[in-house]
């Protein structure tokens, strides 16, 4: 399975962020399309340790008998961001999301680890991250890996590798996940 990413960032002040980004999502060995969403969000820093945004998302997926389904959702995040150190950081975000079409909400907490290493010039990412409804408690876990990369002062590369668990289903499906997303800041 792979997920496709391009981000626009637009800073419409010192502590307000506009995003936009388009995702396209490949299954059976990434040959098959199965998803595409394009998100939008105002993101707002409170301090240097709290920040919360607002977010629209509409997804067009494909099932596995070639029918399309659109859905969209509403999100609200809140953001915790702690220095551990001078190289590690780690960030605490909590989504809250609702299904706009059938009214299904979403609980999402996603814990990220950064290492800056200042020998090479990137940034690891190491994280985890459930999601819990009310009506299947955890029916969803995630943990990722992966590198970020500045290409230059506008535009940054990430390459991901996810491993996702669903649960409350018979089988308890696996996916496995690589990610890579191009992001342009365009001011």
């Amino acid at each position: 399975m792979s997920w496709n990413n391009i981000e626009l960032n637009y800073k419409v002040s010192k502590k307000t962020s506009l995003s936009l980004n388009n995702r396209i999502i490949f299954r059976e060995n990434s040959s098959l399309f199965s998803k595409y969403f394009i998100d939008f969000k105002v993101k707002r820093k409170y301090n240097k340790h709290i920040s919360y945004a607002l977010g629209v998302r509409h997804s067009t997926i494909r099932d596995v008998y070639f029918d399309f389904d659109d859905k969209s959702y509403t999100y609200s995040d809140v953001s915790f961001k702690y220095t551990i150190n001078k190289a590690v950081k780690a960030t605490l975000r909590n989504r809250f999301k609702v299904n706009i079409d059938e009214l299904e909400s979403i609980f999402r907490q996603r814990i990220k680890l950064e290492y800056n290493l200042t020998s090479l010039p990137v940034l690891v990412i190491n994280y985890f991250e459930y999601f819990y409804s009310r009506e299947k408690k955890i029916q969803k876990i995630r943990y990722g890996f992966g590198i970020d990369k500045n290409i230059s002062d506008k535009l940054k590369i990430n390459v991901n590798y996810i491993i996702q668990r669903e649960l409350n289903y018979e089988n308890n499906l696996h996916a496995f996940i690589l990610s890579t997303k191009l992001t342009y800041k365009i001011n």
